[in-house]
């Protein structure tokens, strides 16, 4: 500092003059400073982006489902619509006692997903009717709980598939978007040639495989041969997929 001061005032500057040089040098060195900020933001030794690749991908993973769901309809009829009422409760009684051993016992596992009381036409008497979803957790019980469910009056099945469980479910859809995201990586990769590429933003989206035409089997078996359940009771004892499909941007440098 004292050399420069020397130097200065070798050259004829008074103090005044000394404040003013150095004003203007630390300006000049805070514009540099700005500016090198800006065409370095990751300092000398980093590398700016140089633009976006926007790619699609998908990962699908799949697994035999554990549980299976049961879809029933249970009527009751009485001169009242109470005494209609009071009839199916009785008969989803039965139902709940029946499935007991499949269930586990688990009330939570029998979900009624429509209600209905009502006085049909010409009718002296009422009508209650109610759709119940019924959660097994051991898909090999499928067959027996249909079996023994055909021996109780104004219960109906609907339907039978089989169901992945919550916590396959989960496994799958990680499992997948780790592989969506890998495709999508080595996408960008390919398309940004020697440069490097870094994830920058990710869209999501999941799908449930549908079964493949004429994997279904019936799913009452010999054991509900007599047809009583119609055409629709359907099960499917192969794999089940998730699908997770992503929309990626990188930046590539």
């Amino acid at each position: 500092m004292r050399s420069c001061i020397s130097i200065i005032n070798g050259l004829g500057m008074k103090g005044e003059h000394i404040t003013l040089v150095f004003g203007l040098v630390a300006f000049v060195v805070a514009c540099l400073v700005l500016i090198f900020i800006a065409l370095y933001p990751k300092g000398i030794t980093g590398q700016q982006a140089r633009g976006t690749i926007t790619v699609s991908a998908t990962g699908t993973a799949y697994a035999y489902p554990q549980q299976s769901v049961i879809d029933l309809m249970v009527n009751g009829s009485g001169l009242s619509s109470s005494g209609a009422v009071a009839n199916i409760s009785t008969t989803l009684d039965l139902v709940n006692s029946t499935l007991a051993r499949y269930d586990n016992n688990n009330a939570s596992a029998i979900e009624t997903t429509y209600y209905s009381v009502y006085r049909p036409v010409n009718s002296t008497g009422y009508v209650a009717m109610e759709d119940v979803k019924v959660t097994l957790p051991q898909i090999k019980n499928t067959t027996k709980a249909l079996a023994d469910l055909s021996g109780l009056k104004n219960v109906y099945v609907q339907d039978a598939y089989a169901q992945l469980s919550a916590e396959q479910a989960n496994a799958l859809i990680s499992s997948a978007l780790k592989d969506a995201l890998s495709n999508a990586t080595y996408e960008a990769k390919a398309l940004a040639g020697n440069f490097s590429v870094s994830l920058e933003n990710i869209s999501v989206y999941t799908y449930y495989r549908i079964f493949p035409a004429g994997a279904y089997e019936n799913a009452a078996g010999a054991a509900l041969s007599s047809g009583a359940y119609g055409s629709q009771q359907l099960f499917f004892y192969g794999k089940q997929g998730i699908t997770e499909s992503v929309e990626a941007t990188y930046l590539y440098r």
